[in-house]
């Protein structure tokens, strides 16, 4: 998949964040430009997206999906941020 994820139209990019009070807690964030764009490269890669997944499931104790989320990108004094609403 490594070179799927990269070629699919409106992929942004991976984010691995590690849990500052657990360790072996990680969260990956996978960011598109729309919902659309998503759902095209399941339809596209799904099997072999699928195929990776399972390569590397020993790796993983368990595995939850959080959800779709939006919002917007801002940056402030050069860190990047999500943000959800402001007046």
């Amino acid at each position: 998949m490594g070179k799927s994820l990269p070629a699919a139209e409106g992929y942004l990019g991976t984010e691995l964040l590690r849990s500052a009070d657990e360790p072996n807690i990680f969260l990956t964030v996978d960011r598109w430009q729309s919902a659309a764009c998503f759902e095209t490269f399941q339809r596209q890669y799904g099997a072999e997206y699928k195929t990776l997944d399972t390569k590397f499931e020993g790796y993983t104790l368990a595995e939850t999906k959080l959800g779709a989320f939006s919002g917007f990108y801002f940056r402030v004094f050069g860190w990047a941020r999500w943000g959800a609403r402001f007046s």
